[in-house]
């Protein structure tokens, strides 16, 4: 079209017809402009699709992210539910009137050392936070439950904090108190299961106020944060979901 219209500007030059030549040459711009801003539009609406790809194997990869760290919460909040449970065991027998040896003390003591924290992976989401794409992400309700997940999991690494310092002065207390390699011989491997050969034995603190004390708090905390844990789990269902509906919306 454009070589049509050159081949007829330059004739009409020849013949002298002015008017109809600005015309021609007018038309002959037109296409050219066009013709510019339709290559514009393909490259803009490839460079769209492109990132619209990038965002959606963005959003796969965070949506298999969390639910890998569905997995590893289950996990962690059985392993809590069991600290709880030999926790409440003790508490239950602890007291002046305790009878030595009713209870294999060292054997449920060793299960109560333990202070399960939640360490979710979270490189897909940082990756999203450092390299703008949350503010650019196209699905509203997705950018929205990322937002609401920062804000949650923010609260509880904070009760994550607490709660190890507060597993820690259990823990101190033990040592201090009680007699830890006893308790070692169940939480330790074959080569280090011998029994202490001092006096001192864990039957003696289920007598004291001190360590009913110690061990009431280390219920308290971890019945909290495994609370926590069962709040935890729809909103990580809610993140799943939301970035399963945004890559739908997406293809």
């Amino acid at each position: 079209m454009l070589l049509l219209l050159r081949k007829a500007r330059q004739k009409l030059m020849k013949e002298n017809k002015f008017t109809t030549y600005v015309l021609y040459a007018l038309g002959e711009i037109i296409l050219v402009v066009v013709g510019i801003l339709i290559a514009i539009s393909i490259d803009n609406l490839n460079e769209r699709n492109k990132e619209l790809e990038r965002e959606r194997k963005v959003i796969e990869s965070l949506k298999q992210e969390f639910e890998e760290n569905l997995i590893l919460l289950e996990f962690d909040s059985e392993r809590l539910g069991n600290v709880i449970a030999s926790c409440e065991y003790l508490y239950n027998s602890i007291g002046p009137d305790y009878e030595h040896g009713s209870i294999n003390v060292d054997s449920v003591l060793s299960l109560t050392f333990s202070f399960p924290v939640w360490d979710p992976s979270n490189f897909v989401l940082d990756e999203i936070k450092n390299s703008g794409l949350l503010s650019s992400m196209t699905d509203s309700t997705l950018k929205a439950t990322i937002l609401d997940w920062e804000k949650y999991y923010s609260n509880l690494e904070d009760w994550h904090k607490f709660y190890e310092a507060r597993s820690g002065k259990y823990f101190d207390y033990i040592l201090a108190n009680g007699n830890s390699k006893n308790i070692n011989t169940y939480i330790t491997n074959a080569s280090f299961n011998q029994k202490s050969k001092f006096d001192r034995s864990n039957q003696e603190i289920m007598t004291k106020i001190s360590f009913e004390n110690h061990l009431s708090d280390k219920l308290v905390t971890s019945s909290f944060i495994y609370g926590w844990y069962q709040q935890t789990v729809p909103k990580i269902k809610n993140l799943i979901e939301a970035c399963e509906k945004a890559n739908s919306a997406n293809n």
